[in-house]
């Protein structure tokens, strides 16, 4: 019984890895810092080139006009990620 039971652990842990060796960065990034939040990524390298960012993470917050309105330089929680788009929404 004592192997049945090893053999199910080693089983479930391997599962859990190969499950965590599939997640793409960004999953990766979200399951890190326990965000909560949809996470744009930019796979084509435009938005990095146009904005230039110093560093990652950098989280750019751009208006509706296409203005950069805020640069954070670090992770975001949700609220703080809420906080920043809704300081740029029309009022």
């Amino acid at each position: 019984m004592r192997i049945a039971a090893w053999s199910s652990s080693v089983s479930a842990s391997r599962r859990r890895a190969r499950a965590t060796s599939r997640r793409t960065p960004r999953q990766a990034y979200a399951t890190r810092y326990q965000l909560g939040y949809t996470i744009a990524a930019d796979l084509s390298g435009n938005i990095f080139r146009l904005y230039h960012p110093p560093g990652l993470p950098t989280q750019i917050f751009i208006g509706p006009e296409g203005a950069i309105h805020s640069v954070v330089l670090a992770p975001l929680t949700e609220a703080d990620a809420v906080a920043q788009i809704e300081a740029i929404l029309p009022k």
